[in-house]
């Protein structure tokens, strides 16, 4: 392990990752397949997440129903964090409504399961696949009408820096949570 020891990693709590996966309802019947395959580069950064910590999702929120169902998940399945995930552009209707009332560190994931690919030769569900950067803005400056902190994190998913800081997050939520629990008192100098 990096900078911990096993002994001390067993001592540490348990992180309970909110993840928010977001989509666009809109574009499901346009382009057939999108949905599948941003669910699927959903599912792998779930599967690494679960390597951290505890994942708690709703389903896709894809609508502003959907939002407010979150929310609603969220109040009844206590997070650490959450993270928000765009599956592609997605507006910030998706979003509001599920982290109104969530008090918890909120990371924006600027993230993909691709480095790179190429545009001369996609076709527009490949291009909208990999369009979840373009809500970003649009999500901070939600966040930040609402008077809510918050970071991006950026990477691919085999950026080793984007799971580092995710993992760094993570563990420093659970430990704010571990802080916040504790009852004791000092006597003394």
């Amino acid at each position: 392990m990096d900078e911990t020891t096993a002994s001390d990693a067993a001592a540490l709590p348990r992180p309970r990752i909110g993840l928010l996966p977001t989509g666009l309802r809109h574009y499901w019947d346009q382009f057939p397949g999108l949905r599948e395959m941003g669910l699927s580069m959903c599912g792998r950064l779930r599967r690494h997440l679960e390597g951290i910590g505890e994942v708690i999702a709703p389903e896709l929120v894809d609508t502003a129903e959907r939002a407010v169902a979150a929310g609603a998940f969220f109040r009844e399945h206590p997070v650490d964090i959450l993270l928000v995930f765009p599956l592609g552009y997605t507006t910030g209707m998706c979003v509001v409504p599920a982290i109104a009332d969530l008090r918890v560190p909120i990371r924006l994931l600027n993230a993909h399961e691709d480095a790179a690919y190429d545009l001369a030769t996609a076709d527009t569900r490949l291009y909208l696949h990999h369009e979840g950067v373009c809500c970003i803005p649009e999500y901070a400056g939600a966040l930040v009408s609402l008077g809510r902190a918050f970071r991006v994190r950026t990477g691919h998913f085999g950026d080793p820096r984007l799971w580092a800081e995710l993992r760094a997050d993570c563990l420093g939520a659970a430990a704010a949570r571990a802080f916040r629990e504790l009852t004791f008192g000092v006597i003394g100098n």
